[in-house]
């Protein structure tokens, strides 16, 4: 808060590197998604554990949830709008062989959305095959499923897929800093906080078994 703070009153450009704001696929599934009644959505960020001592360690890295998987939470904030409410669940116990090992193996968050849409997001860091990472909308009669490459829109009798592409954050950035027009960046500092709020959240659910009212604004 200190930060963003300083940020607003110095007048400084920031930019937070949720770069899948940035992709074709999300481009995309927004402009689709735009005037649409959302059900309910799916996301998921499954997969083996990262190679790095740091980041099995929660004081280090937060947990999965808040390192890795913010970045789907951060998806469905930009899609779906700002979330009321948390809950969560974990599990551990299936990385006993890993040394100093303490984040949650299994993490499921429900997410009650102010829109009144709403949505689980999975992580899990137990597998090297068979995971996956992305983000599925679901309304009356019509799917959107973003992954890191591509674009699936479902509706009866059809079904389209782009294919990846994108810009480059970090060109944004640059010419935003070049240009002082800040206007092309997608997370600035202040909004990438409402992303890491949403997965302390999460976390805080999940160890005290409750759920988790976020503030408005």
């Amino acid at each position: 808060r200190e930060v963003a703070s300083a940020i607003k009153e110095k007048g400084v450009i920031s930019s937070v590197g949720y770069h899948w704001r940035y992709m074709g696929a999300t481009e995309g599934a927004k402009e689709f998604l735009k005037g649409r009644d959302v059900g309910f959505a799916l996301g998921y960020w499954i997969g083996g554990m990262p190679g790095v001592w740091w980041w099995r360690r929660k004081e280090k890295s937060g947990g999965q949830v808040v390192e890795q998987t913010t970045h789907i939470f951060d998806l469905a904030r930009y899609l779906l709008g700002e979330v009321a409410e948390v809950r969560a669940i974990a599990r551990t116990g299936l990385m006993r062989d890993v040394p100093d090992y303490d984040v949650y193996d299994v993490t499921l968050v429900q997410l009650a959305f102010q829109s009144g849409a709403v949505a689980e997001i999975a992580s899990a860091c137990i597998t090297r095959a068979g995971g996956r990472v992305g983000l599925e909308v679901y309304g009356r009669d019509w799917a959107v499923k973003i992954s890191p490459d591509r674009l699936e829109i479902c509706e009866p009798g059809r079904t389209e897929i782009r294919e990846g592409g994108g810009l480059d954050e970090d060109r944004v950035f640059v010419q935003a800093v070049s240009s002082g027009d800040p206007s092309g960046i997608r997370s600035s500092y202040e909004d990438a906080l409402r992303t890491l709020e949403l997965t302390l959240a999460a976390e805080r659910s999940a160890a005290e078994g409750k759920p988790v009212k976020l503030k408005e604004g």
